[in-house]
């Protein structure tokens, strides 16, 4: 009898010893299995916050994209490291790849501001009805973010709906403190509305209080079109500042020209509607004093007030140096344009605005001139 009992208690004993075990294993699995969906997780964030550093920084998008690459490689279903790929393919002229990542982050986690952000890519590729039914679809879910009206009054514009344009506007001026966005779209419906004066005074401010990712030169650009509309040939000329440009970086981005075919919904309209005020205004900048080959150019070694003097330009290499602007061709054209080399005042090489290696092109292009 004391035989059985010992016996029933080993083996309740090792029943208990073993459950314990099974425990502990089942835990450590478990653990285990946490650990590594967290360590992935939080390697795509380090990689993400990372690259807001170096935003923050202002280093090259190329470098931010390694970092977001490999976020997005870590987590492929976060519609967040999506998104911020594709603002940075976005950036840089990879516009396939940026549509590819927004299609993806709204299906992964729609949401009205990643509706907002795909609508300005949309634009840049000239689907505006697709831009405008995403912009419809961020308003309608998010009505009381006034951010979204501007860009929609410029994709409305773009397709020539002035009035539509003018009331999303109108509601965004009196939604919110008016800042960058409000009063550039202001601008441009004031434009398209046959009041290039008033639309002047939005502008003026614009440029005076606020900076901007093109660095002041798209809201330069639409107050050149708004002194060539009112044939304000001196101030045109002035917003095509050489000085300025005639810096270590200032292409694409200070070059006026670079805003003449669509970027995005900002400045679609010029393009799409604006065709002849930027026949207008290239027509002025080539007879202006502040044009490399114009026979009013300054005499070299001649300096603006506060301004260093421009080393003497170097004779004309062909006839191509004096050869007018070309007229802006129009709706859904790729205008080729003179590339001036700015550095010596002489014309270079034509290139299409529409080019994605426009600015290495021209860089190329000057060095082999100097």
């Amino acid at each position: 009898m004391w035989i059985q009992k010992i016996a029933a208690l080993f083996s309740r004993r090792h029943q208990t010893s073993s459950a314990r075990r099974s425990g502990r294993c089942v835990a450590l699995v478990v653990a285990c299995l946490a650990t590594s969906c967290d360590t992935a997780g939080d390697q795509a964030r380090r990689e993400d916050l990372e690259a807001l550093k170096l935003s923050g920084i202002g280093r090259p998008a190329e470098e931010q994209l390694e970092h977001v690459d490999r976020a997005v490689r870590l987590m492929p279903t976060s519609a967040h490291y999506r998104e911020h790929r594709a603002n940075l393919l976005f950036s840089l002229g990879r516009l396939p790849e940026a549509r590819a990542d927004y299609e993806r982050a709204v299906e992964l986690g729609d949401r009205p501001y990643l509706r907002f952000e795909r609508a300005n890519l949309l634009c840049a590729q000239g689907e505006y009805d697709a831009a405008l039914a995403d912009l419809d679809h961020a308003i309608a879910t998010q009505p009381e973010n006034t951010q979204f009206y501007p860009r929609r009054a410029l994709a409305r514009l773009a397709m020539g709906r002035v009035a539509e344009a003018r009331a999303d506007v109108d509601h965004a001026m009196a939604s919110s403190r008016p800042g960058f966005d409000e009063k550039y779209a202001r601008a441009a419906v004031l434009l398209m509305e046959g009041k290039p004066a008033e639309a002047l005074i939005d502008l003026d401010y614009v440029v005076a209080h606020f900076s901007d990712s093109s660095g002041g030169a798209l809201p330069r650009t639409l107050r050149l079109l708004a002194h060539s509309a009112l044939d304000q040939r001196d101030l045109a000329a002035a917003e095509f500042d050489r000085w300025r440009l005639d810096g270590e970086v200032h292409w694409p981005y200070l070059g006026y020209r670079y805003w003449l075919v669509p970027r995005g919904c900002a400045n679609a309209f010029i393009a799409t509607q604006a065709g002849d005020l930027a026949s207008r205004a290239q027509s002025i900048l080539a007879a202006s004093q502040f044009m490399p080959g114009s026979s009013k150019a300054p005499v070299s070694g001649a300096a603006a007030p506060g301004r260093p003097a421009l080393p003497k330009p170097p004779a004309p290499a062909s006839s191509a140096a004096s050869s007018p602007l070309p007229p802006f061709s129009g709706a859904g054209a790729e205008p080729v344009i003179l590339l001036d080399y700015l550095r010596g005042g002489e014309s270079a090489v034509r290139f299409s605005l529409n080019s994605k290696d426009l600015s290495e092109a021209a860089l190329e292009a000057i060095e082999r001139r100097k």
